[in-house]
Parts: C-alpha cells; structure tokens; sequence
C-alpha cells in the first residue's frame, strides 16, 4: 500500500509540475500583454498626444505625419474588432479637435503584402513576438495598443482582457499554491 502511494504521489508530482510550469509560461504572457498595451486608455493617451502633435510622428514606414499626431492602425479586412475600430477612429476624426491635429493611416494586411511586412517591422520596433501579434494593432507616437474593445456609454477602451490585472494575481496565487504542495509533498516523502 506504501508503495503505491508514493507511485502515486511521483506521478502527482510530475503532473503538477508540468502544470506549473505551464502556467508559469502563461503568467509571463500575460505580463507581457500588459506591458504591450493591451490595457491602455486609449483615449487618454490621445488627450495626452494632440497636446504636442509634433512629439508623436511616424515612426513605422515612411510615412509623413505633417506636424500632426500620427495613428498607425493595422487592420485586417474581415477582422471584426478591426471594424469597430476602424468606426472608432470614423468617430474620432468627425470631432474637430482631433481630426486637426490627428492623421490617421490604415493599413490593411490580410491581402497586401507590403503591409504584411510594416506589421512585422513594427512588431520587431515593439518587441511584439509573432506569436503574440494581431490585429488590429494600433501604433501612436512609440505606444502599441494590440486589441480593441470600445464602450459607447463609458467612452473609455478597454482591451478584449480587461480583467487582466484579475487574471495575472489568481494564476500567480494558484503557481505559488502549487510550489507550495510541491514542497509538501517533498517533505512528507523524504519523512517516510
């Protein structure tokens, strides 16, 4: 019977710690979605942008911003979220005060080549891996917003995962619970 549970408890802590490992990986993912922008207030940034146009030219293709401010969105032609954003910035240039000091270039990817590759360029630029890059995929000044999500009622972006904060601490409880088993199951197995 003894030896049975302490098979058992190996084969427990085999799974479990390729479980950790995995969620460790996603834990890092996550951390690095965050730190892309995918939590980003869009609006604020643009606030904060058409106050100093000249600060925030283009800084992916060659592309002349014109003393404006200037919005790199990738976009591919049959993206949804795409389309909503695409809108967004349809509503956004009807206001008089951005589209004065905004120029917005959109570049579609799925069909043109040339723009397949100022995407990668500028997910190099960004330090965005393949793996990770997306559409629609906003550059504004040296910022990459990855994502769109947009509430009409709050005016406020939120990305897609906008309870990333939420996600990031429950997998890192859940890791440091598993080490903690982990190291238990350890002792208890050294103590028989």
């Amino acid at each position: 019977m003894e030896i049975h549970l302490v098979r058992l408890v190996k084969r427990f802590q085999i799974i479990f710690s390729a479980a950790n490992l995995l969620l460790f990986i996603l834990l890092i993912q996550i951390a690095r979605a965050i730190d892309i922008g995918y939590s980003n207030n869009l609006l604020s940034y643009l606030n904060k942008t058409i106050q100093n146009p000249s600060q925030y030219p283009c800084i992916v293709g060659n592309f002349s911003s014109e003393g404006k401010v200037c919005v790199i969105l990738f976009y591919g032609a049959t993206c949804p979220h795409c389309a909503q954003e695409r809108d967004f910035w349809k509503n956004i240039l009807s206001n008089q005060q951005f589209s004065k000091n905004l120029k917005l270039i959109e570049l579609e990817v799925y069909y043109n080549q040339t723009n397949q590759q100022l995407l990668l360029d500028a997910a190099k630029r960004f330090n965005i891996s393949e793996n990770q890059l997306g559409v629609p995929l906003t550059i504004i000044g040296d910022k990459a917003f990855l994502g769109f999500a947009y509430s009409q009622n709050s005016e406020i972006i939120s990305p897609p995962t906008s309870n990333n904060n939420f996600i990031l601490i429950g997998l890192a409880l859940i890791f440091v619970a598993g080490i903690l088993i982990f190291i238990i199951f350890k002792r208890w197995k050294s103590a028989r």
